[in-house]
């Protein structure tokens, strides 16, 4: 279970941190909704995922993946390019990786809760957290910032 029923998860671009996380569901984003209250996903393997978020709570030791397994073209040639899934205004299947059993589904809802959150407040000057500490707002090697950056809004 979630630490006092609230992680606070921070998003990072420490791909070592993800090492040891495997499938536990999946999730039916839209990609820039997902972008919007997270910032640009890191590049993976470029063959059967084409990009990563990793949400990290250090002080719990838990982490959780977000990613599109075998969506694209990098995969299959007949699915869409990595610009057209990400374009679509559509949910996409999004999988969720973890390091240990945990709460799936409360995760699930904390990210759903950060992006309804983030849709609602995008014209606001700073953004308040939902459970997650935004890339917009501070991320473990960043300064926080009082405004999402252009192409986040």
């Amino acid at each position: 279970m979630f630490k006092g029923g609230v992680n606070m998860f921070k998003v990072t671009k420490d791909w070592n941190v993800s090492i040891g996380t495997s499938e536990m569901g999946n999730i039916q984003l839209v990609y820039s909704d997902i972008v919007r209250a997270f910032g640009e996903p890191m590049k993976s393997d470029e063959y059967k995922i084409s990009g990563e978020w990793v949400f990290h709570d250090k002080e719990a030791g838990v982490v959780f993946t977000l990613y599109d397994w075998k969506s694209t073209n990098l995969y299959d040639p007949d699915y869409p390019s990595v610009e057209e899934f990400r374009a679509d205004p559509e949910p996409q299947t999004f999988n969720i990786g973890g390091n240990r059993a945990m709460d799936v589904e409360e995760f699930k809802s904390l990210l759903k809760k950060q992006i309804e959150w983030v849709k609602r407040k995008e014209d606001k000057a700073e953004v308040e957290l939902v459970g997650f500490a935004s890339p917009h707002i501070k991320t473990e090697n960043e300064c926080s910032h009082s405004k999402p950056t252009e192409g986040h809004r």
